[in-house]
């Protein structure tokens, strides 16, 4: 089994590419954080989201300082840098995969009014 659930922050606004069969791809860069033995560790993710109705939901409602939870599969990665071959990982959101959005710092609740302060006399 290759299963990765996190709940982070969003590093950026997502990145969007379109891919050669006319999908599209969306980007995102996550930080989480845990704590071992009363340290706190900061740990950051490229997440790749091939899901399109996900990908939509992403470029509609998310940006930079967003909580989320995604839940993927891990995968290896490469990539050449001046003739060298360079290796990582990221987590790929498909078909079965899911994402949740679990706060923004964007959308300020409406204050509460009572309903009559409307009213004109």
């Amino acid at each position: 089994m290759n299963k990765v659930q996190l709940i982070g922050n969003l590093v950026k606004d997502p990145e969007f590419r379109e891919m050669s069969n006319d999908k599209r791809v969306a980007s995102i860069r996550l930080c989480t954080e845990t704590r071992r033995k009363g340290k706190k560790y900061t740990e950051f993710h490229n997440i790749s989201i091939y899901n399109q109705g996900l990908v939509g939901l992403i470029e509609k409602y998310s940006g930079k300082g967003d909580k989320i939870y995604i839940e993927g599969s891990l995968r290896n990665t490469s990539w050449e840098v001046d003739g060298q071959t360079r290796y990582g990982y990221e987590i790929a959101v498909g078909q079965n995969d899911q994402l949740e959005f679990l706060g923004s710092p964007r959308r300020q609740q409406e204050p509460d009014h009572d309903q009559n302060d409307d009213i004109p006399y």
